[in-house]
């Protein structure tokens, strides 16, 4: 019976065997598994760690100021050299902004950053000016910063610090500014001078005009920046300068004058000047000068009318000189033969006239007194 009881329990036990070594290959293979994933989190650690390693020693080394506040308190939480060089005299890490910068608390910085945190929204400021200390106990001094607030998040997605990357660019603004000033001062030069300058680039469009330009031309002289010069002073000006034009813009200066017919009611003679700026061996555009000369040129053209005008009767009084002159000599030839006509016609007569004379006298005296006395023969003896 236990030799009966025992075959019938070898199938069960066999299967239980089988069942124990598919028991044993599985935990085998999960050992495996598990030590194949261990393998796999330990790289994806390791790799994990150097990429963190390499961003720290990018941040690190990164020429551009950075720094991470974490959590809501926004505490220093990792400064890289380039920050610190910004403020050599602050001690930060592990320090919050306003222990650091109690100046913060009159700027918006902080309402910013509670914002990127909340929101998880990037804020950008462009050389923002802040009155802030370089050094513990040194008064504040004035700096532009352009920052960006970045929102830090965790493994899990979620936020836990700000990022924040700055530049400070107080130099580049001061230089700006300095650049702006002399800018401005030579803007108030040349309005003040009672001549058009200005400035076309490559393309013969304005980059620079003076306020004379508005007594000119009915656009403000800022409205004429970018423009083409043939737009603003019309074809048949344009036509009459290109010439010129294409000479600066190949790099030869010159001077000119001539006839600008701007406008059907507005025309002007000028002398122009144009000096080209070269810049590395090429011409990026040139300088114009322009003068008025409109009264001069006038009163030239006037004067040079009236001297022509002058020598046409200059001409005609030669011309009618030189007749009378004739005339003169015809008369005095005239003059001549009569004289001699009359010298002529005198002795001619004078003869005669006197034995008349003569014989009148001896007549006279035949004649009594008494006929003498009459009234009538006086008027005849004298006729």
């Amino acid at each position: 019976s236990q030799v009966e009881a025992g075959r019938e329990m070898e199938p069960a036990n066999q299967e239980l065997y089988r069942a124990q070594e598919a028991l044993q290959q599985l935990n085998q293979e999960l050992e495996r598994r598990i030590a194949a994933r261990t393998a796999e989190l330990e790289l994806s650690k390791a790799a994990i760690e150097a990429q963190r390693n390499q961003l720290h020693t990018i941040f690190m080394n990164s020429p551009t100021p950075f720094l991470v506040l974490g959590g809501p308190n926004f505490t220093f939480q990792l400064i890289n050299p380039a920050f610190k060089k910004m403020f050599p005299g602050k001690n930060m890490l592990g320090k919050k902004p306003l222990e650091v910068f109690p100046e913060l608390r009159a700027t918006p910085i902080p309402e910013f950053m509670e914002k990127v945190y909340r929101t998880g929204e990037n804020y950008e400021a462009v050389a923002l000016p802040l009155m802030l200390s370089r050094n513990e106990g040194a008064d504040p001094e004035e700096m532009y910063v352009t920052f960006t607030l970045q929102a830090r998040r965790d493994e899990k997605g979620a936020i836990d610090g700000v990022l924040v990357f700055a530049h400070d660019v107080t130099e580049q603004v001061r230089s700006q500014q300095k650049v702006e000033q002399s800018a401005n001062r030579l803007r108030l030069i040349t309005d003040a001078l009672p001549v058009l300058i200005g400035y076309l680039d490559k393309e013969e469009k304005y980059r620079f005009t003076n306020k004379a330009y508005e007594f000119w031309f009915p656009i403000k002289a800022d409205d004429l920046l970018g423009r083409a010069v043939r737009d603003v002073v019309g074809e048949k000006a344009y036509s009459g300068v290109k010439q010129y034009i294409d000479r600066a813009l190949a790099g030869e200066r010159l001077d000119f004058e001539s006839r600008m017919p701007y406008r059907e009611d507005f025309v002007k003679y000028i002398h122009t000047s144009y000096v080209p700026d070269i810049r590395d061996g090429e011409v990026a555009g040139f300088y114009t000068l322009v003068h008025d000369i409109t009264e001069p040129t006038i009163a030239r053209l006037k004067l040079e009318e009236s001297e022509h005008e002058a020598r046409a009767l200059t001409a005609k009084l030669a011309a009618a000189n030189l007749e009378l002159s004739e005339t003169n000599t015809q008369l005095t030839r005239t003059n001549i033969d009569l004289d001699n006509f009359i010298y002529a016609a005198s002795h001619d007569l004078k003869a005669p006239i006197y034995n008349i004379e003569r014989l009148l006298l001896i007549l006279m005296e035949s004649i009594p007194n008494e006929a003498q006395a009459s009234l009538e023969l006086k008027h005849v003896i004298g006729m």
